[in-house]
């Protein structure tokens, strides 16, 4: 089975620290502050969610390339590699401007390589957005992007971490169009990425619409989804504070589709809405709640969907 837009090849980054980023705090409104005294013990835990997301995305049979995070310098955010570096069919590969200098370390080029050399996927172009740093601006990969990649369409909540001008040369580069829109928090302020607040799979699509406070940018998303024929399933403010949004579909090794989300995720979900999306995919909750409390992102933020095509024989 093939699929646009869900990948069957994915990437994740193993912890070496994970911690509460003091810089990313006043931007993040789902993550929450930690005490230096509990540092070791959440890296500890953090690193056991991680370890026990491996086993799940490989009991349902999820191809996957894991990457050891650095020892130094220390990135307390690696773990969501979907920030800094987004893949596509056409062998490009974008490297992101993140907006958190301690989270521009992140970025390691070295590893497009070993998507290559030991996933035999092919990058014929990287495109690296790091320069719009200089000028304060951001898009922070599909954290700020939800992408449509069977119709070409960028979808971005404008916010401190996701400003218009990166992703308008993100749609340039990729030939896409991008949709702007703002979505607003409990708080009453810009959710800091857009994939919190939405998913696409390849029929449906996964969203917040009362977040979307704009009546005309309500409609113009609804419209653009209907015309591009998604199923919209809509979750509340509250789902989606609990990562209800937060879902990554994916194709596994045997066809098989699967919308991957945290057990918090699904634990919000309604019974009706379970039945509904399971017709979709098979619903696979993966725990993280320490992950989720102190790093502010769930399991699509921990996933980088690999797009590239196959390298030929």
């Amino acid at each position: 089975m093939q699929s646009e837009q869900l990948p069957q090849h994915i990437f994740l980054i193993r912890p070496a620290h994970f911690g509460a980023n003091t810089e990313t705090a006043s931007t993040n409104a789902f993550q929450a502050e930690m005490d230096a005294s509990q540092q070791l013990t959440v890296e500890e835990t953090a690193r056991k969610e991680f370890d026990q997301a491996i086993a799940i995305l490989e009991e349902n049979q999820v191809m996957h390339q894991v990457f050891e995070d650095t020892e130094s310098p220390t990135t307390t955010d690696a773990v969501f590699p979907n920030n800094w570096i987004s893949t596509h069919a056409n062998g490009k590969v974008i490297i992101y401007p993140m907006m958190a200098p301690s989270r521009r370390l992140e970025r390691r080029p070295e590893l497009i390589g070993e998507l290559e050399n030991a996933c035999g996927f092919e990058v014929k172009e990287l495109v690296n957005l790091a320069y719009f740093e200089k000028n304060e601006q951001y898009c922070e990969g599909t954290g700020s992007l939800v992408i449509d990649h069977a119709n070409g369409i960028l979808y971005a909540a404008l916010s401190d971490r996701t400003h218009r001008e990166v992703v308008m040369q993100v749609a340039e580069e990729l030939g896409y169009d991008p949709l702007f829109f703002t979505a607003n928090g409990p708080d009453g302020k810009p959710i800091y990425h857009t994939n919190v607040m939405m998913a696409l799979g390849d029929s449906f699509a996964i969203i917040c619409m009362e977040s979307i406070q704009d009546p005309a940018e309500r409609q113009l998303v609804t419209n653009v989804l209907k015309k591009t024929k998604h199923q919209i399933e809509e979750i509340s403010t509250e789902q989606m504070g609990h990562f209800a949004g937060n879902v990554f579909p994916v194709i596994n090794q045997v066809g098989k589709k699967l919308l991957l989300m945290s057990q918090q995720a699904h634990d919000a979900l309604t019974i009706e809405q379970r039945v509904r999306w399971s017709a979709y995919g098979k619903l696979v909750p993966i725990p993280v709640p320490t992950i989720e409390k102190y790093g502010g992102g769930s399991i699509r933020c921990m996933i980088a969907g690999v797009h590239l095509p196959k390298t030929e024989a």
